[in-house]
This record gives structure tokens, C-alpha cells and sequence, in this order.
């Protein structure tokens, strides 16, 4: 687990890693809307989530009263307006991964040579591109590629990303804000698992990747790799 401010002044991001009943969850969030603001709806993202999950909420509408919570904080203390946050969760549990997600942090599953994006990034330049009006190389330099369209505690339509998928021995699951995948591709996140069989060791590659990429904004990185899946 790596969360750093980079070279901003305050770190906007946070992130959890809790063992529930049997299942381990990793949370990312990336706050937005002023210093406090951003501060503010990561962290009671994060903390609401879990504590919603312990008392019995699915992921689904836990993460839904966490967007209304944030909405009213938000509504009720004139410093905070305008405060929302991405959220990325996934909880691991045997030989399943399952969670919601909803801004542009991202959740990547890297299996032997693969890599796979699980969640789908709720920004502007994503959606003209998944609609072809953008080209890859032109979506590089599109103004405003970080325009979010949906995060918790967004005033607009808010939109979350349920998603399920099967792990097995090996798998290394990472979550992480668009400070980490801004500066490192997904083919380098493939090319430093397959050259590290240490994941701690792997993760601090990545580390390293990011410093030395000077990434722009606040970083965050946390990971799991699986290793207790029965192969009866």
C-alpha cells in the first residue's frame, strides 16, 4: 500500500485495506473539490463504505448511501461544496473478486502475460472514446480528458460500475487513481510483474516507476496477490 501527495501541496487521495469477514477489501479513493473539499469526500468515502459493508450493506448500496452522505455533507458546509470523489472497491473473496467503482481510478488484474482492465473509467474523454469520436492519440492530448461525468457525491446523474470476475492462484489484482496509470502504461504494469516474482518487490517497481515518470497529481497504489484459491 503506497499513498503519496506527489508533488502537490495536499494529498487528496485515500485508500483502505480491511479483512471482513473472510474477505479482504481494497479501497481507493481520489477526491475532488478544493483542498478540503477533496480531503474530505476520499477519506468519508472510504470510512462510510466500510462501516455500510460491517453492518450488512452489499457493495451496491453501500456505495450508494455513500453518494448521498457525501451529497449532504457537501450541501450542509459552504467549505465543502462542490467536494465529490472517485471510488474504486474490491473485495476478494476464495476464488472471486467483486465490487463497484465509479470515477476514473482504476482496478487492473494482471494474470501470467495478461492484463486486464476490470472497471471503466467515468470520464469525458472515455465515453468519446468508446463512441469513436476520438482517436487514441487525439484523447492524449483532448483539453479536457479529466472531466469526470460521474463520481461519488456528484451533483450530476451518478453512475457506478458493478463488476464480478473469477481469480486464481498467481493473480495480482492492483487499485489504484489516475496519479499511478498517468505516468505508467499497462504494458509496463505487465512487463514489471512478469520480471518481479516478489509482489511487495513488484509494487515497489511501480513506486519507483512513478517517481521517476513525474507524475502531475497525488498517487495511490494498493494490491493483492492471490494465493489461497483451493485447486480441487
Amino acid at each position: 500500500t503506497k499513498t503519496d501527495k506527489g508533488p502537490r501541496e495536499q494529498n487528496q487521495d485515500f485508500c483502505l485495506i480491511e479483512n471482513f469477514n473472510d474477505s479482504l477489501y481494497l479501497i481507493v479513493a481520489d477526491g475532488v473539490g478544493g483542498n478540503k473539499g477533496g480531503q474530505t469526500a476520499s477519506r468519508t468515502a472510504c470510512e462510510t463504505f466500510i462501516a455500510a459493508i460491517k453492518h450488512g450493506s452489499t457493495p451496491k448500496e453501500a456505495i450508494a448511501s455513500t453518494h448521498e452522505l457525501i451529497l449532504d455533507l457537501a450541501s450542509k458546509n459552504s467549505d465543502l461544496t462542490g467536494m465529490a470523489t472517485t471510488f474504486s472497491s474490491v473485495v476478494i473473496y476464495k476464488d472471486r473478486a467483486y465490487g463497484v467503482h465509479s470515477g476514473d481510478s482504476r482496478i487492473y488484474l494482471l494474470r501470467k502475460n495478461g492484463l486486464q482492465q476490470i472497471t471503466q473509467d467515468h470520464s469525458e474523454v472515455a465515453r468519446l472514446l468508446l463512441s469513436g469520436k476520438l482517436s487514441k492519440s487525439e484523447a492524449s492530448t483532448y483539453p479536457r480528458r479529466n472531466v469526470l461525468y460521474s463520481a461519488v457525491g456528484t451533483t450530476a446523474k451518478f453512475v457506478f460500475q458493478e463488476f464480478d470476475f473469477q481469480v486464481t492462484n498467481g493473480d495480482r489484482v492492483l487499485v489504484m487513481t489516475d496519479g499511478v496509470y498517468s505516468v505508467i502504461n499497462k504494458k509496463e504494469f505487465r512487463d514489471l510483474s512478469l520480471s518481479h516474482i516478489d509482489f511487495r518487490e513488484y509494487c515497489e517497481a511501480i513506486i519507483q516507476k512513478i517517481i521517476e515518470g513525474q507524475t502531475k497529481d497525488n498517487y495511490t497504489l494498493v494490491g493483492a496477490e492471490i494465493s489461497n484459491v483451493d485447486s480441487k
